[in-house]
């Protein structure tokens, strides 16, 4: 069986440099890099994020089930960078995520809450 389906996403997402260093495509260079002898820092950003994935009800019951499968998904997260130094970078993010969809109300009594955390080396 095949169909076509038209999924629909999008998200707004934005973030502050708290330390004042500039921003890029390519991430944050601190100004200064983290060091307890010099109390240093390194720099620190805020990001947000806002996130819906709408599934097209064609796709219902054929290619997912309805009394399970979300239909539609919203989500916000919040999160905290840390710039140690221009090579390495550790971040924290808090998600929430609200389900839509499943007529046996197994989905849209869950919403998800997850707290992600990376470090990342040579970004």
């Amino acid at each position: 069986v095949t169909r076509e389906l038209k999924n629909t996403a999008w998200f707004l997402a934005a973030n502050y440099v708290l330390t004042g260093e500039d921003a890029s495509y390519r991430g944050v260079t601190p100004a200064k890099n983290f060091s307890l002898a010099d109390g240093t820092w390194g720099a620190f950003e805020i990001a947000a994020r806002y996130a819906e994935l709408d599934i097209d009800d064609d796709a219902f019951p054929v290619f997912a089930n309805p009394d399970t499968a979300a239909s539609k998904v919203s989500s916000a997260t919040l999160g905290l960078n840390w710039y140690l130094n221009r090579n390495i970078k550790a971040s924290l993010n808090y998600e929430y995520s609200d389900f839509d969809g499943g007529r046996s109300g197994t989905v849209t009594s869950r919403d998800e809450h997850a707290v992600l955390s990376r470090l990342q080396l040579n970004y």
